[in-house]
Protein backbone atom coordinates (compact mmCIF):
# COMPACT_ATOMS: atom_id res chain seq x y z
CA UNK A 1 0.00 0.00 0.00
CA UNK A 2 2.87 2.34 0.76
CA UNK A 3 4.40 2.22 -2.64
CA UNK A 4 0.90 2.88 -4.50
CA UNK A 5 0.41 5.74 -2.15
CA UNK A 6 4.28 6.87 -3.19
CA UNK A 7 3.26 6.67 -7.17
CA UNK A 8 -0.21 8.45 -6.84
CA UNK A 9 1.65 11.53 -4.43
CA UNK A 10 4.27 11.48 -7.28
CA UNK A 11 1.74 11.32 -10.58
CA UNK A 12 -0.44 13.64 -8.42
CA UNK A 13 2.70 16.70 -7.81
CA UNK A 14 3.22 15.84 -11.59
CA UNK A 15 0.13 16.68 -12.97
CA UNK A 16 -1.03 19.47 -10.72
CA UNK A 17 2.31 21.10 -11.67
CA UNK A 18 1.50 20.80 -15.16
CA UNK A 19 -1.69 21.71 -15.07
CA UNK A 20 -0.51 24.63 -12.94
CA UNK A 21 1.93 25.99 -15.20
CA UNK A 22 0.11 25.04 -18.38
CA UNK A 23 -2.14 27.47 -16.69
CA UNK A 24 0.07 30.47 -16.19
CA UNK A 25 1.66 30.18 -19.64
CA UNK A 26 -1.87 30.74 -21.58
CA UNK A 27 -3.31 33.25 -19.12
CA UNK A 28 0.27 35.12 -19.60
CA UNK A 29 -0.20 34.56 -23.98
CA UNK A 30 -3.89 35.61 -23.21
CA UNK A 31 -2.82 38.75 -21.74
CA UNK A 32 0.20 39.34 -23.83
CA UNK A 33 -2.26 38.67 -27.42
CA UNK A 34 -4.56 41.33 -25.68
CA UNK A 35 -2.06 44.03 -25.63
CA UNK A 36 -1.14 43.10 -28.89
CA UNK A 37 2.47 42.73 -27.94
CA UNK A 38 3.56 38.53 -28.01
CA UNK A 39 6.55 39.20 -26.03
CA UNK A 40 4.95 40.50 -23.46
CA UNK A 41 4.03 36.86 -22.63
CA UNK A 42 7.32 35.98 -21.93
CA UNK A 43 7.90 38.54 -19.82
CA UNK A 44 5.38 37.88 -17.99
CA UNK A 45 6.61 34.66 -17.36
CA UNK A 46 9.73 35.56 -16.61
CA UNK A 47 8.54 38.11 -13.83
CA UNK A 48 6.10 35.34 -12.23
CA UNK A 49 8.84 32.60 -12.03
CA UNK A 50 11.36 35.23 -10.33
CA UNK A 51 8.69 35.93 -7.92
CA UNK A 52 7.60 32.18 -7.12
CA UNK A 53 11.37 31.93 -6.93
CA UNK A 54 12.53 34.35 -4.36
CA UNK A 55 9.09 33.55 -2.05
CA UNK A 56 9.08 31.56 1.09
CA UNK A 57 7.03 29.29 -0.98
CA UNK A 58 9.87 28.24 -2.70
CA UNK A 59 10.79 25.61 -0.36
CA UNK A 60 7.81 23.34 -1.90
CA UNK A 61 8.35 21.30 -4.44
CA UNK A 62 5.32 21.77 -6.26
CA UNK A 63 5.95 25.27 -6.35
CA UNK A 64 9.77 24.40 -7.81
CA UNK A 65 8.20 21.62 -10.29
CA UNK A 66 5.54 24.41 -11.26
CA UNK A 67 8.59 27.24 -11.74
CA UNK A 68 10.39 24.51 -13.80
CA UNK A 69 7.37 23.40 -16.37
CA UNK A 70 6.68 26.89 -16.30
CA UNK A 71 10.22 28.03 -17.90
CA UNK A 72 9.79 24.55 -20.29
CA UNK A 73 6.62 26.34 -21.34
CA UNK A 74 8.20 29.85 -21.83
CA UNK A 75 10.88 28.78 -23.77
CA UNK A 76 8.14 26.40 -26.02
CA UNK A 77 6.60 29.85 -26.20
CA UNK A 78 9.12 31.70 -27.03
CA UNK A 79 9.56 29.88 -30.52
CA UNK A 80 5.84 31.08 -31.42
CA UNK A 81 6.65 34.93 -30.51
CA UNK A 82 9.55 34.59 -32.45
CA UNK A 83 7.53 32.71 -35.36
CA UNK A 84 4.86 35.46 -35.21
CA UNK A 85 7.50 38.41 -35.34
CA UNK A 86 9.46 37.21 -38.11
CA UNK A 87 6.07 36.36 -40.17
CA UNK A 88 4.86 40.03 -39.36
CA UNK A 89 8.20 41.43 -40.70
CA UNK A 90 8.01 39.22 -43.71
CA UNK A 91 4.43 40.11 -44.28
CA UNK A 92 5.73 44.09 -44.23
CA UNK A 93 8.35 43.37 -46.55
CA UNK A 94 6.33 41.49 -48.80
CA UNK A 95 3.55 43.94 -48.72
CA UNK A 96 6.39 46.80 -49.44
CA UNK A 97 7.61 44.81 -52.42
CA UNK A 98 4.33 44.14 -54.01
CA UNK A 99 3.98 46.04 -56.79
CA UNK A 100 0.31 47.34 -57.09
CA UNK A 101 -1.45 46.59 -60.22
CA UNK A 102 -1.93 49.67 -62.61
CA UNK A 103 -5.60 50.58 -62.99
CA UNK A 104 -6.16 51.46 -67.06
CA UNK A 105 -7.26 54.83 -67.94
CA UNK A 106 -9.89 55.25 -70.03
CA UNK A 107 -9.27 58.92 -71.05
CA UNK A 108 -5.68 57.75 -71.98
CA UNK A 109 -7.01 55.24 -74.55
CA UNK A 110 -9.60 57.76 -75.82
CA UNK A 111 -6.99 60.30 -76.35
CA UNK A 112 -4.69 57.97 -77.98
CA UNK A 113 -7.46 56.76 -80.53
CA UNK A 114 -8.40 60.32 -81.25
CA UNK A 115 -4.99 60.94 -82.09
CA UNK A 116 -4.44 58.08 -84.45
CA UNK A 117 -7.37 58.84 -86.49
CA UNK A 118 -5.93 62.19 -87.47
Amino acid sequence: MGMIAIFADGAALMIGSLLVSGLLCTLAWMAADRLHRPWAALVMLAVGVCVLLVSPLEQSLFVRMVSVFTVVGAALLSFVVLDRSVKKETVEITRARVLRPRMPRPHLSRHRQATRRH
